[in-house]
């Protein structure tokens, strides 16, 4: 996230491509880091923020 600058990443699940969470700077911060633990060994649905809405426009004719 740092490397490309962005604060937050969205988790698709690869079998269906529906949205399964985010995982946010804010995660990270509360969930790995005041809990000392290492984030290259913990998997994103550790972390991230579940269940999310997703908002689907409609175009009107």
């Amino acid at each position: 996230m740092r490397d490309k600058q962005v604060s937050s990443v969205l988790v698709i699940d690869d079998k269906n491509g529906r949205l399964q969470g985010i995982v946010t700077e804010r995660d990270l911060s509360r969930k790995v880091c005041v809990s000392d633990k290492n984030s290259n060994t913990m998997l994103s649905i550790q972390i991230m923020s579940s269940p999310q809405c997703d908002i689907r426009l409609i175009q009107r004719g």
